[in-house]
């Protein structure tokens, strides 16, 4: 699975909207065009942060074919997603994982949060022993062009052997998303760079939790 996930930007007067397809909830704005970048990024991780704080099934990025603008996860992010995602293929708990691994609990959630510096090998290695997965890095230059040369991209690509049915997952539905994206846009919070629209639908008193 690659983790580079394409997103469409709309100018509304002096705004730019960014909105992800495949991650409805990833919704940010700034009237800053330098700054949609930055922000599409934090937008997109934040959602997919709450995809893994609801057990939910992390969605699967489309072709960039079409699309402008590609966000790319970095490797560690792409390495702790790729770990969540194997650890739901084989419904283990934080738990259990760390049983597999030979360390508590607090370091497979440590493993999972995406706003955590693990090592990545300590991901790769897991992902390689534990799940028979191989997390692969690439560089590329950047879909964005500007006047100054961007840096490369680097992401990286978790690959099984043989994959399952569970690897394709589909995006959870949003309850509105911004105008420029089709409907209405409520959960926008303010912000000095932008705003940031925040999954508003799921009751946190229900999120799951792993002790």
């Amino acid at each position: 699975m690659d983790f580079a996930y394409p997103f469409k930007l709309v100018q509304e007067d002096s705004e730019y909207i960014v909105c992800f397809p495949d991650v409805p909830e990833a919704i940010t704005g700034t009237d800053n065009e330098g700054e949609v970048t930055a922000l599409a990024h934090d937008a997109l991780i934040a959602s997919l942060r709450e995809y893994v704080e609801c057990k939910e099934p992390i969605p699967s990025p489309s072709s960039s074919a079409g699309y402008d603008h590609v966000i790319y996860l970095t490797p560690l992010e792409a390495a702790k997603l790729g770990l969540y995602i194997a650890k739901r293929e084989h419904n283990l708990s934080n738990i259990e994982l760390a049983d597999k691994l030979g360390v508590d609990e607090k370091t497979v959630r440590r493993m999972l949060d995406l706003d955590h510096a693990t090592k990545i090998g300590v991901i790769e290695s897991a992902l390689r022993n534990i799940f028979n997965y191989h997390l692969h890095t690439s560089m590329e230059k950047s879909v964005e062009q500007s006047q100054a040369e961007p840096p490369p991209s680097a992401t990286a690509t978790v690959a099984a052997p043989h994959p399952t049915d569970h690897q394709s997952s589909t995006a959870l539905p949003a309850r509105a998303s911004a105008s420029a994206c089709g409907s209405s846009a409520p959960g926008h919070s303010g912000s000095s760079r932008g705003y940031t629209r925040h999954r508003d639908w799921h009751d946190s008193s229900s999120l799951a939790q792993e002790r």
